[in-house]
């Protein structure tokens, strides 16, 4: 698992030894490839963490700031041990253990992000325990909960994490129904397999 490109661009993402997964290399080289240069200077958050490859991949890609958020303890240690051994310097990133749906209520952070990524735990259709494309959090040994989009959806839009026509990729099953909500323009979904990234701007008036 490595950085695809930009300033730490071929270097390997420590990646712990549990049920977290990182999102596969060609898949973020594919997710970041349709933001093009929207990156360079973004404010990031990365959601369901994992291992930090998401956020990682935007820093190198020119992020000026990005948070990880992720709950379990081995996920925090390894992004930890990537922003170390990558030398990005302490003012361009935030960890954060949390649970999202808290962390969403109360963010704790008072400038808003240009760009949320969100990868929670979802059902998939391959064989229980076997590898997939993506699903960075994906945890296989508890089973998933559902309703993720309606929740991240919910609680972005009415809280003050994201700017006004700031973009939300949501990562869920290529079997569940796409959310659509009220301040949300779906832009384009892309799929990977059993997986399926959906791109959301927020449609927050400018204050």
């Amino acid at each position: 698992m490595r950085i695809t490109t930009g300033i730490v661009g071929g270097r390997e993402i420590a990646v712990p030894k549990s049920d977290l997964r990182p999102t596969q290399d060609k898949v973020r080289q594919a997710l970041f490839s349709s933001l093009g240069e929207s990156i360079v200077g973004a404010r990031v958050l990365d959601l369901f963490a994992g291992s930090g490859s998401v956020g990682l991949e935007a820093w190198s890609r020119g992020a000026e700031f990005v948070c990880f958020v992720e709950q379990d303890f081995r996920g925090v240690e390894a992004i930890k041990r990537n922003i170390e051994s990558f030398k990005i310097p302490a003012a361009a990133v935030q960890v954060i253990r949390a649970d999202a749906e808290k962390f969403l209520a109360r963010p704790m952070i008072a400038t808003p992000f240009d760009l949320v990524f969100a990868d929670p735990p979802y059902r998939r259709s391959e064989v229980r325990g076997q590898r997939s494309e993506t699903g960075k959090s994906d945890r296989l040994k508890a089973a998933p909960q559902t309703g993720w989009g309606e929740k991240v959806l919910s609680l972005v839009e009415t809280g003050s994490i994201l700017r006004a026509n700031g973009i939300l990729i949501f990562e869920q099953g290529d079997d569940e129904a796409v959310c659509e909500a009220a301040g949300w323009e779906m832009l384009r979904e892309r799929r990977y397999g059993s997986t399926r990234l959906v791109f959301y701007r927020f449609l927050k008036p400018e204050t």
